[in-house]
């Protein structure tokens, strides 16, 4: 049933509700070889739903204040640290609002600044009493100036060439946007130590921060099999009635090297039981060809 569906895109979808909140999955179910199979899981749009007083999730429908009853079977709701106060679950990127609002602000202020300050300034002289279109004209070629490097005035005419000298302040702006970029890091992975590197850090404190971060993939890593655990647990439900919970087959992410430690450890205790492998075992749970063992 897992081969015939994107897991990949599944688990992307999944994973929305950590920025969202919630997240919820329509499953299109499809009837060959005599069950009932999902032949795809699609994201549908918040905006179509909302959880009703009693924390249910009801389908908005027409816009009526009573929405509609969602179906059995039908849809996966995915909830990211929901409580009962907050059926909508917890919205990571909420708090993201505020340091790439003023971070986009910021970038605008410093590009103006930039421009004012990172070209020379052109200071065009002429007698008291020019005509206003002889003064217009300078100025459009002081203008071009700027961009084509040349220009022509006329020889009453002066022109000079100032620096500016504030280029420190351009400083406040860098540090306004990293502390963005940090708050945005802090809210997203709960550290910043592995987006961004300020300065001389220790050995410990990455390692903690790491920690972090890995506490944060486990969380993913519980969300995504919680879901696709349920979806197991549907499928089974509709086709095989009376099967027990504890008889159902749980999905589980892994690391490939996780699972041949795991396994070679177990090996070395049945061995030390008396237990005998044949070759044929280890051709397919170690992935060695017949010329790489002997037993």
């Amino acid at each position: 049933m897992l081969k015939q569906l994107d897991i990949e895109s599944i688990i992307s979808q999944i994973l929305d509700a950590v920025f969202y909140g919630y997240s919820v999955l329509e499953i299109i179910w499809d009837y060959r070889d005599g069950l009932w199979l999902p032949s795809g899981i699609e994201e549908k749009p918040q905006e179509w739903f909302y959880f009703d007083e009693q924390n249910i999730l009801r389908y908005r429908g027409d816009g009526s204040a009573d929405g509609i009853e969602l179906p059995d079977n039908k849809f996966l709701i995915v909830q990211h640290q929901a409580t009962y106060y907050n059926p909508y679950g917890e919205k990571i990127l909420s708090r993201c609002y505020w340091p790439v609002t003023f971070k986009r602000n910021g970038f605008q202020f410093w590009m103006t600044f930039t421009e004012k300050y990172g070209l020379p300034f052109l200071l065009g002289k002429q007698p008291r009493n020019t005509e206003k279109s002889d003064t217009n004209s300078l100025l459009d070629s002081l203008e071009k100036m700027l961009t084509d490097t040349m220009a022509v005035v006329p020889d009453d005419s002066s022109v000079s060439f100032l620096e500016g000298s504030k280029s420190y302040s351009s400083d406040v702006y860098k540090k306004f946007l990293e502390f963005c970029n940090s708050e945005i890091s802090k809210a997203i992975l709960s550290q910043t130590l592995t987006t961004e590197i300020q300065g001389s850090g220790t050995y410990a404190a990455s390692k903690t921060h790491f920690e972090v971060y890995d506490l944060l993939i486990q969380g993913d890593k519980r969300l995504v099999e919680k879901t696709l655990n349920k979806l197991i647990a549907t499928a089974c439900g509709l086709n095989f009635a009376s099967v027990a919970v504890s008889e159902l087959p749980s999905f589980e992410l892994y690391e490939e090297s996780d699972v041949k430690a795991t396994l070679a450890e177990r090996d070395s205790l049945l061995q030390k039981q008396g237990v005998q492998f044949t070759a044929a075992y280890y051709q397919r749970y170690y992935n060695l060809k017949d010329d790489e063992f002997r037993l």
